[in-house]
């Protein structure tokens, strides 16, 4: 197949919520190793990663690039990063599809979207996310970042695929599939 007709990598949405559905709560350290342990599962099953430029400072130091897996950082300012690409880590002000399309001439298959919730929404409206992750931990933090923003009037629908516990404490990973928007009846 030639590489322009290469068709897109999966896109498996992973994120970890609260039950109230906050992403985030800066200051707040409030997710269980377990679901650090299955986010890094997943990373290691993925051929590359997508997350947004707040997502990527938030945890620069815990992350390890690769030039076999690429880490493309969503931006509106590619240039104001320009110190910190490295083989294995760029930064794009790229559409989705256009990203996705350049990974997938690259050989990727799987790309796992890493977050944040402007980027969540992005894949969700332009109906490009084909799995989720939803890890919920016990915690209610009252405010911080909701998990999905900026969409539409797209509507995704999900269809779950299980529910796993990852510990004793109640956390636990919902996966669904998802529906573009064109399919829900």
């Amino acid at each position: 197949m030639p590489a322009e007709l290469a068709p897109r990598p999966r896109v498996t949405l992973a994120v970890a919520t609260s039950i109230d559905g906050y992403i985030d709560k800066p200051g707040v350290d409030w997710q269980s190793t377990e679901d650090w342990q299955f986010f890094s599962q997943l990373l290691e099953d993925s051929d590359s990663v997508i997350m947004g430029s707040t997502t990527y400072l938030a945890n620069e130091s815990r992350i390890k690039p690769s030039p076999n897996k690429p880490r493309v950082v969503m931006t509106h300012s590619p240039e104001f990063y320009s110190n910190r690409a490295r083989p294995g880590i760029e930064f794009s002000n790229e559409s989705p599809q256009a990203i996705l399309a350049r990974l997938a001439m690259n050989g990727s298959r799987s790309t796992l979207l890493a977050g944040g919730s402007q980027i969540y929404g992005l894949y969700l409206d332009a109906g490009l996310v084909d799995e989720m992750y939803i890890t919920t931990e016990p915690v209610i933090l009252g405010s911080g970042t909701i998990m999905v923003s900026g969409l539409s009037s797209a509507v995704n629908k999900l269809t779950l695929q299980g529910v796993t516990p990852l510990n004793q404490t109640g956390t636990i990973v919902s996966h669904y599939s998802v529906s573009k928007a064109g399919d829900i009846s």
